[in-house]
């Protein structure tokens, strides 16, 4: 449902892979979010801390952005 002032929510779908069962979560983002507004908000849907680096893919695109507080050595 679009709110008052004419923005539409985004409808995610989060789904882990590689785990022993199914963790997933659907969320609602407003279309303005940015990537690190959207970091946060999977980081308290799933109930982590904050404390690794995260990466975003568009499956359809085959498109990856990696994003990270701190230093990435490992992707030098």
């Amino acid at each position: 449902m679009a709110s008052s002032i004419g923005l539409k929510p985004i409808k995610l779908g989060i789904q882990l892979e590689n785990m022993p069962h199914r963790v997933h979560r659907k969320l609602l983002v407003p279309d303005y979010i940015n990537m690190m507004q959207l970091h946060a908000v999977i980081q308290i849907a799933m109930g982590w801390t904050f404390s690794h680096l995260f990466q975003f893919v568009d499956t359809r695109q085959r498109s990856k952005l990696i994003a990270s507080f701190g230093e990435i050595d490992s992707y030098a």
